[in-house]
């Protein structure tokens, strides 16, 4: 999977922004994400997102994570819950 054009140029020219580490629980930082899905720009964040103890890129780290996070969410007595 490619990298985002807008999450290589920032990350390439170094963001100004304050790294953070995403957050599932954090509300803000699923709506910033979302805006991202949405927009296909990181200028909305005010933050630079980073991603620890994680194999791949930034972005498709995040998403996967998301969607355990929901999935978990959604059906909360499935096996792949239970371990």
């Amino acid at each position: 999977m490619l990298i985002p054009r807008e999450i290589a140029r920032s990350n390439s020219l170094g963001s100004k922004k304050p790294d953070t580490r995403f957050d599932l629980q954090n509300k803000d930082h699923r709506q910033w994400f979302a805006t991202f899905l949405a927009t296909g720009s990181c200028r909305y964040c005010p933050v630079q997102f980073t991603v620890y103890g994680q194999a791949g890129n930034p972005f498709g780290v995040m998403q996967r994570m998301l969607l355990e996070y929901y999935a978990a969410q959604e059906f909360p007595s499935s096996p792949a819950n239970d371990t």
